[in-house]
């Protein structure tokens, strides 16, 4: 549940609170008239930060929801927008959350002014599904994610205005959703560095640490963390809250560089008709006492390759618990001979931390590594984890 919720014509003020370990943090739902959230620091809940939305996906409602200087930090969406009348999101900063900063569909009146939106897993800020002319992201920071600063695409994913096509070539959709759906957003005077991020090792991303808290970014840090001495914190407390995201980092310099991983075999399809099948016939005598590289994804949202029963591209968006979150896996190498699924919660990490978003863009992330067949069992893998890999064109 969330910690606090707004709804039914009513109005809700928040000044200076700590809103934290619950499902949504602030949910503004149901058409209430005013909300302000100001100056509270939102963070450590399993879904989105702030969420506003109406349940009904109508734009008629009267609700105005603004949000400003406020720390919105290690949920899952940092701040998740759709069908609200108006919206200001100004002056806050908006960073660590393991999927985008802001995510915006379906509005109405919406100003992205003055934020300072950094390190989210998936990017900065993603925007879809647009259909007024009164969208406005200027005068933001955006910077150090892997993946993209500021994205626009026309529907949720590829796929979608693919099924989109299909319906109307059958004549099951009376028009081009596309016409309504593609008005630009106005973007002025944004900072955009450091995004699209690559990185050969976990060892690279030293040179980007700031004098700051590793967790709260707020104050400078006076301490290391003592099992690798990498990172800074600014008190224990901090510590201890950044302790399970900072754990595949911190292990990076402390363990060896191979995971035993098991998979459960399972073989894939293309999701959709811009994924080439390059499946080939292969034999164990063609891997065997070889490496190779394998691609390791994780967030199925319907790109690439998929098994029968996938989860929708949205509850894999808003939803951590898929799969359990990090560690659900999809291995495969570039002719699928070795091919399945795999839990492990360091790969995992590893993948939303360092890897590349799939062509999507939506949340799906991925990596290449090197591996070995672990004796005559295509299903028993050791993975290098001191290459990282990008960009294979499979």
């Amino acid at each position: 549940y969330s910690g606090v919720e707004a709804r039914e014509n009513g109005n809700l003020i928040l000044e200076n609170c700590n809103i934290h370990d619950n499902k949504s943090g602030i949910l503004s739902w149901e058409s209430p008239l005013k909300v302000l959230i100001s100056r509270c620091n939102v963070y450590n809940n399993k879904a989105e930060g702030i969420h506003g939305t109406e349940h009904s996906h109508s734009y008629d409602n009267a609700t105005e929801l603004m949000i400003e200087n406020t720390r919105v930090h290690h949920n899952q969406i940092g701040i998740s927008l759709e069908y609200v009348k108006r919206i200001e999101v100004n002056n806050n900063e908006v960073f660590s959350n393991r999927s985008w900063g802001i995510y915006l569909r379906n509005s109405n009146t919406t100003i992205i002014n003055q934020n300072d939106v950094f390190r989210n897993d998936c990017g900065g800020i993603r925007v879809c599904l647009n259909r007024f002319d009164r969208t406005v992201v200027m005068k933001n920071r955006i910077h150090d994610h892997t993946g993209p600063a500021l994205v626009q695409t026309l529907y949720l994913s590829q796929t979608q205005e693919l099924q989109y096509r299909r319906l109307m070539a059958r004549g099951m959709m009376p028009f081009s959703s596309s016409s309504i759906n593609s008005v630009s957003i106005l973007e002025l005077d944004n900072f955009q560095y450091n995004n699209e991020l690559s990185y050969g090792s976990v060892s690279d991303w030293k040179g980007n640490i700031e004098e700051k808290c590793n967790f709260c970014h707020e104050y400078k840090a006076v301490m290391k963390c003592y099992k690798c001495n990498h990172v800074g914190y600014c008190s224990k407390n901090c510590v201890t809250k950044d302790m399970q995201r900072h754990k595949t980092f911190c292990e990076y310099f402390t363990a060896a560089h191979v995971i035993q991983l098991g998979l459960q075999p399972k073989d894939f399809l293309p999701a959709n008709d811009l994924i080439p099948n390059r499946k080939q016939k292969k034999k164990i005598t063609d891997y065997k006492g070889k490496e190779f590289l394998v691609k390791i994804t994780n967030g199925n949202n319907w790109f690439g390759l998929k098994a029968d029963g996938a989860h929708g591209q949205e509850e894999a968006l808003l939803n951590p618990s898929v799969g359990k979150g990090n560690d659900l896996l999809v291995v495969y190498d570039e002719y699928r001979f070795v091919c399945g699924m795999a839990k492990n919660e360091e790969l995992g990490s590893l993948v939303r931390q360092f890897g590349k978003l799939s062509g999507e863009q939506i949340y799906n992330k991925q990596l290449y590594l090197k591996v070995k067949l672990r004796g005559k069992n295509k299903n028993h893998l050791e993975v290098r984890t001191d290459e990282i890999f990008h960009n294979q064109g499979w």
